[in-house]
């Protein structure tokens, strides 16, 4: 056995599932090492010194996991030169289900799929082929080995149903989701404006348990999961569902916190303002240049009082990288007057 030295971050158990997702998001663990258990700590290999408050690593005794191991089996593919190194084996869990980026399609990747279910505790293997599709946000993956159809998984204590090929679910907008359902007040009423499968109501529901979440998706499929996920977490806020475009709703009440879970919130800000008032927070998700993030802020402001509306930005924050030196950001908008 071959003990190699390399940094580590030691983790309470109830603390791994969220450390563990949010550093293999980063690229920041180490996939040739086995995680350690020591009593109801776990070990994180890490590929540098990293401080994640309030974990520090330390220098630990690894063991190799090359041969054994999800990352393993992935890098005896072949992989063509049109593919960076660095993405050419990237992949992740969502509970017994396991996604691959960059699928080709290629017999080899096929004959590791089907590995990869033989050896570890997965049910199914799929393939991300492209970008997410139209309106109703479709996924291009497809099932690669195992069992299809519908898959749970939790994080940070939510259970959330979906199966890979009818909708998307974004792994890396953990921390966000973490954000949304810590935001500091308590809502009575809460307006999803692109619900999906619930990623930000479910928390919201589960944590911060206003007395309505209303939840609008124009796919059917996603509300479906919604509603079973709502029971599964025994959520006991009130849930509107509404399977229509959200420009064409109208709420009956105003709204203490509105999301716009879409890259293109900016062009649906009226929509969300008609159903605001003073008090209000509204989110809107961003794709923005690295230059242009504060251009932005000073763009929705500006679209803001152009409806009459007065509002201060109360938070901004980069979510994750979206492309080179492009972001996706998350900005909060609190609505200080409506219109008279």
């Amino acid at each position: 056995m071959c003990i190699l030295k390399s940094y580590g971050l030691s983790i309470p158990r109830d603390k791994f599932s969220s450390v563990y997702d949010y550093l293999h998001e980063n690229n920041l663990l180490r996939a040739d090492l086995k995680i350690i258990s020591r009593g109801n700590l776990r070990i994180l290999p890490v590929i540098h010194e990293v401080n994640l408050d309030p974990y520090k690593s330390a220098i630990f005794d690894f063991t190799s996991s090359a041969e054994n191991s999800i990352s393993g089996v992935l890098n005896k593919i072949t992989w063509n030169d049109d593919i960076e190194y660095g993405e050419r084996n990237k992949w992740y869990r969502l509970g017994k289900c396991i996604i691959l980026k960059n699928w080709k399609n290629t017999d080899e990747e096929k004959q590791a799929a089907i590995e990869i279910v033989n050896k570890f505790k997965v049910i199914s293997v799929y393939g991300e082929t492209g970008k997410i599709l139209g309106e109703k946000r479709k996924p291009s993956v497809h099932l690669i080995a195992g069992k299809e159809g519908e898959i749970q998984y939790m994080e940070n204590g939510v259970k959330y149903i979906f199966d890979p090929e009818k909708v998307m679910i974004s792994k890396g907008n953990l921390r966000e989701r973490n954000f949304v359902s810590r935001i500091g007040i308590k809502p009575d009423n809460v307006l999803d404006m692109f619900s999906g499968i619930g990623y930000f109501s479910l928390p919201i529901g589960k944590y911060l348990n206003p007395k309505t979440l209303t939840c609008i998706d124009v796919n059917e499929n996603a509300l479906n999961y919604l509603k079973k996920a709502v029971k599964l977490n025994r959520i006991s806020s009130k849930f509107f569902i509404y399977n229509e475009d959200c420009r064409c709703f109208h709420g009956k009440m105003r709204y203490d916190i509105i999301i716009m879970g879409n890259f293109k919130s900016y062009l649906y800000l009226p929509f969300a303002l008609r159903n605001a008032n003073a008090g209000s927070r509204v989110i809107l998700h961003i794709i923005t240049p690295t230059e242009k993030i504060l251009d932005t802020n000073y763009q929705i402001m500006e679209r803001i009082n152009k409806f009459g509306y007065r509002a201060i930005i109360e938070n901004a924050h980069k979510v994750k990288s979206f492309s080179p030196h492009v972001w996706h950001v998350s900005v909060t908008v609190l609505i200080l007057q409506t219109p008279l």
